[in-house]
């Protein structure tokens, strides 16, 4: 892999794990923030709800509050007021304060009178024994005993949760004492809830506790409300999230889960925003390689190519007299400098050289003997012819045979032995060797020196006459 390439996946790797990093934060912290917004806001809608609950008992505790305080009420209890139904108790009054029920009991408990307002038809209907009953069993709702007080809430009725106030009967003095208690109430029928969503601007919903066939998210939301976690949130989906809480009858009961849905705007621009930085991320990531890898290029790996171009080429010359040149004053200029100067060493180490090799030549040019590089098996590598007629070249002795090709047995044999002893002491091995040429007897003498561990000179000198003057 060239510096180059290594540099392009180091850049990517650094900008990838880098984008990877930002991209789980931002997600971490940006999409947590805008969670927080939208689990505000819907808890923000939720107390709406309730208050719009609130203002519905609220609306109906005036009323209580306004006719419980009324001498014809007072009358009317007593028995003494015959006409007090017919001139205020009307479908009028009914539309009016936007209710659907009303009834009037005495201080034994007994129901005076009692009805139900249907305002689609518009009838009058008595009020079933059921629901008297029911409110009879709801005691907060008779408050005998406080004249001045006024209760409101929720009763669980079945088929459809009772929003009531009542308030005891007194004369508009409130000097004497109460002569039964009045109550209203609205049922939070699907209309109901329908106006309050629509009054609100919001999506209401309820469902009544203890319920067996419970939707899976009321069902959910009953397991995890409580009285210290009075509220819950959980998405429905991509697009809405729902906020529950418990509504409690008179007595504090849970009666009631309420639910309010709401569209994920802050979510889904948290989301937006998230790919809007995912992309302006990945661009700039890449704008970033781009203009780093051209900075790399031009100050450094276009200059660093071109110095080993350079060097190459000198390699591919043999010449360290050429010179490398680059621009600049940094490490790269100076590293120049050292391989100028590293040239300069070696050219003038080739001239010395070369000056010891024509010495050398020379030297051995010089000699009267034969030489023989010989590797350790005996293979010639090189020779040296000798001036001495007795030591004529052997028309076999060439690079690349052995000697046992180029010299008779006997003499190979000897040089192979003293080849091989020559490596093995490290030492140089000297023989003597007599043999016939051209019918005359030739005296040699032979030494084998290891020059390395592969290699050995071999020196083949003639000494015939000396052996011949040793011998008169």
């Amino acid at each position: 892999m060239s510096l180059r390439q290594k540099t392009l996946l180091i850049i990517g790797l650094a900008i990838s794990t880098l984008s990877v990093i930002l991209f789980f934060s931002a997600n971490a912290i940006l999409l947590g923030g805008f969670r927080s917004v939208e689990n505000r806001e819907v808890e923000s809608s939720l107390s709406r709800a309730v208050n719009a609950i609130t203002l519905e008992t609220g609306s109906l505790a005036a009323f209580a509050e306004d006719w419980g305080a009324w001498d014809d009420n007072y009358l009317f209890i007593a028995g003494e007021h015959t006409d007090f139904l017919k001139k205020n108790v009307t479908a009028s009054t009914f539309l009016s304060q936007q209710f659907h029920l009303m009834a009037f009991f005495d201080v034994k408990g007994n129901l005076v009178y009692g009805t139900l307002f249907d305002p689609v038809t518009k009838f009058f209907t008595p009020l079933p024994d059921s629901i008297k009953n029911q409110l009879l069993t709801e005691s907060e709702l008779f408050p005998y005993a406080s004249p001045d007080r006024i209760v409101r809430g929720v009763v669980a009725l079945p088929g459809a949760p009772l929003l009531v106030a009542s308030r005891p009967i007194i004369d508009s003095e409130k000097k004497l004492p109460p002569r039964g208690i009045m109550i209203v109430g609205k049922f939070l029928t699907a209309p109901v809830l329908t106006q309050m969503s629509a009054a609100n601007h919001l999506s209401i919903q309820v469902q009544e506790l203890p319920n067996l066939t419970l939707p899976p998210d009321f069902s959910l939301a009953a397991q995890n409300l409580s009285e210290i976690n009075r509220t819950w949130i959980e998405p429905l989906n991509g697009q809405t999230i729902a906020g529950y809480t418990m509504i409690t009858d008179l007595n504090g009961r849970p009666c009631l889960i309420l639910r309010v849905d709401s569209p994920r705007y802050s979510y889904l621009q948290g989301q937006k925003t998230v790919q809007y930085f995912s992309f302006m991320l990945i661009i700039l990531g890449l704008l970033f390689g781009i203009i780093n890898l051209f900075l790399l290029e031009k100050t450094i790996l276009k200059r660093l190519s071109s110095l080993s171009h350079q060097v190459a080429a000198v390699g591919e010359n043999t010449s360290p007299s050429q010179r490398v040149q680059i621009e600049g004053n940094d490490e790269l200029s100076l590293l120049a400098e050292d391989i100028n100067k590293m040239l300069g060493s070696l050219a003038t180490t080739q001239n010395e050289l070369k000056e010891s090799e024509t010495a050398t030549r020379v030297l051995l040019e010089g000699l009267p003997d034969f030489l023989l590089r010989l590797d350790r098996h005996g293979i010639i590598l090189d020779f040296k012819t000798a001036r001495d007629r007795f030591l004529a070249t052997p028309p076999k002795l060439l690079p690349g045979n052995s000697i046992t090709d180029a010299y008779p047995a006997s003499l190979a044999e000897k040089i192979s032995t003293a080849l091989e002893q020559a490596f093995v002491t490290k030492s140089t091995q000297l023989f003597e060797h007599e043999m016939l040429v051209n019918n005359q007897t030739v005296n040699q003498e032979i030494r084998i020196t290891p020059i390395t561990d592969s290699e050995a000179i071999a020196i083949l000198r003639d000494f015939t006459e000396r052996r011949q003057l040793e011998n008169r």
